[in-house]
């Protein structure tokens, strides 16, 4: 919880431990006008810029010390004109038609990645209204003052933070952008999650444009919002309304993005005991966002901690709540009467699982994550245990339902899925190259034309799957095969063609590397080999 953890204060470090001799008798050289002035700015910069020294508390009554808190109180007093003025002044440039070094070098930075300045600080859609050109807020919308700085943090959570945070809130309201039309209108509008919005947001932009000076400008909004949160917990009616609940899990996903595990697993225990006073998940407001949220950042917890869950206490994964929507590949096939209802829970916790590792970036990797996807891998081998069991009882021939065919080589999909692409740590490429060489067994037993009719798109990610199970060799050389017929099924179809219809399965970052240079490899056939060769497939 905020408040009850280590918290990084600043202060200036008022000490000169370190005298500096006089270097009198060295020659000067000679310095032109130009440089002359920018020395000063920079001087004049470094004498409003404070040293820092870091504040620990270890104690949650720390925190009520007076000296510790005027120390914060002066930092975020100090930080905040020095932000501000250098906003103002960082808004004069571009008007002006110049920019800082830094600002052109996060421009960049940004531009590389597809974000372009217009994008980043132009107002857009929901916002135009409470955010004008320039950080003005015509309507008086907004809790808090706007200025260009934080105008280019809305727009930034606008285009960038907010469609990532919509995956996990999708199918909590009839919207298809409930974070535009429903979360930021409401954030704004509270001055406590209004500051945990933009401290997300100017995490997100350091990362990305490498502009260190956003860093200093979360710590000023962490600091407010933590201050913010701390003052209505200790006021009847607030400690668990909407707005402190969704800051508090601002502030606990913010120390997620840092890998700071320990301090972000305290904040979402608070968070739970908060949902547990207010009446539990269901009451939490927001069309259901706050609840999907919760759920994210539950598993989130669980997938990094290995703690248990706080929100999903059901053993079964088929039994618990769905944190994300269902990948809209899988829509038909989870349809048909004929499927285990537990594919769809497999299916939308590996969703969410790879949300998560999208979305937070973590780039450690702990004991439990590996446990985490284990235990979930061996989840997916006891179901196709039981699929096969079902006609593996005599060695007589026996006849299989189409379906539970189909659902075996979904099964296998999903296990290479999670042991090589969601897997932080690939495991020994023995048990990789094993699923691989089952999934094609199992691929060999169904009849494409007759099985698969209506599913390519669905067979296309399943091989995919298998082929990632191996690099090179004669598995690797059967799966290439293999979509080499499928593609001529679909028609001739580029890359970008293909990983747009992957993309509607489970589909992450790695996927798309590995995918890249499969790809290759099949469009380096010479010929395609028909779909019902039997040296292939029967």
């Amino acid at each position: 919880m905020a408040g009850a953890n280590s918290q990084p204060s600043f202060d200036e470090d008022q000490n000169n431990e370190h005298g500096i001799e006089n270097a009198e008798n060295v020659p000067k050289p000679e310095i032109s006008p130009q440089e002359r002035k920018a020395k000063r700015s920079r001087d004049k910069l470094a004498k409003a810029t404070p040293q820092l020294r870091f504040i620990t508390t270890t104690n949650p009554e720390q925190d009520k010390d007076h000296r510790t808190r005027k120390i914060v109180r002066s930092h975020v007093a100090r930080q905040y004109h020095v932000v501000r003025q250098q906003a103002w002044k960082d808004g004069e440039e571009l008007q002006g038609g110049r920019s800082a070094n830094v600002t052109g070098h996060a421009n960049a930075a940004l531009e590389v990645q597809g974000y372009s300045q217009q994008m980043l600080r132009q107002p857009t859609g929901s916002l135009v209204t409470a955010v004008g050109p320039g950080g003005t807020d015509p309507f008086s919308s907004c809790s808090l003052d706007i200025t260009p700085r934080m105008n280019i943090l809305i727009d930034h959570f606008l285009n960038v933070v907010g469609p990532q945070m919509n995956a996990f809130a999708i199918n909590s309201s009839n919207t298809t952008d409930p974070i535009k039309t429903i979360y930021i209108p409401f954030s704004i509008s509270d001055p406590c999650v209004f500051h945990g919005l933009l401290l997300l947001s100017a995490q997100s932009f350091a990362k990305i444009s490498g502009d260190t000076s956003y860093r200093i400008t979360a710590l000023t909004h962490k600091a407010e919002c933590i201050r913010l949160v701390n003052k209505a917990l200790g006021i009847s009616g607030k400690a668990t309304c909407d707005a402190t609940i969704a800051a508090v899990l601002m502030l606990a996903v913010e120390e997620l993005l840092l890998g700071n595990l320990e301090v972000f697993k305290t904040h979402l225990s608070g968070l739970q005991s908060m949902v547990s006073i207010r009446g539990g998940l269901h009451t939490l407001g927001l069309g259901g966002i706050l609840k999907q949220l919760a759920l994210s950042c539950d598993r989130a917890c669980e997938i990094f901690t290995g703690s248990r869950p706080l929100f999903t206490l059901p053993e079964n994964l088929s039994e618990r709540p769905p944190a994300t929507a269902l990948p809209p590949g899988f829509h038909k096939i989870v349809q048909s009467s004929g499927i285990n209802r537990q594919i769809t829970g497999f299916i939308t916790d590996a969703q969410t699982t790879s949300l998560i590792k999208m979305y937070f970036g973590y780039e450690g990797t702990t004991d439990a994550e590996l446990r985490f996807s284990d235990t979930h891998c061996n989840f997916v081998s006891q179901h196709i245990d039981q699929i096969s069991s079902q006609y593996m009882i005599t060695s007589e021939a026996v006849e299989v339902p189409p379906l539970l065919l189909v659902e075996e080589c979904l099964s296998y999909g999903l296990l290479a899925y999670r042991m090589v692409m969601l897997r932080p740590i690939p495991p020994d490429p023995y048990f990789t190259l094993d699923v691989g060489n089952r999934l094609k067994t199992a691929l060999m037993r169904t009849e494409f034309l007759l099985h698969w009719q209506g599913q390519f798109d669905l067979l296309l990610w399943i091989a995919f799957m298998g082929a990632s199970t191996t690099t090179k060799g004669p598995l690797r050389d059967w799966y290439v095969f293999l979509l080499s017929g499928i593609n001529g099924h679909l028609g001739t179809k580029s890359w970008g063609e293909i990983n747009g219809i992957l993309e509607k399965f489970l589909w992450i970052g790695r996927c798309q590397s590995l995918g890249r240079v499969l790809w290759f490899e099949v469009e380096g056939l010479s010929t395609d080999l028909p779909l019902h060769e039997p040296s292939v497939l029967t």
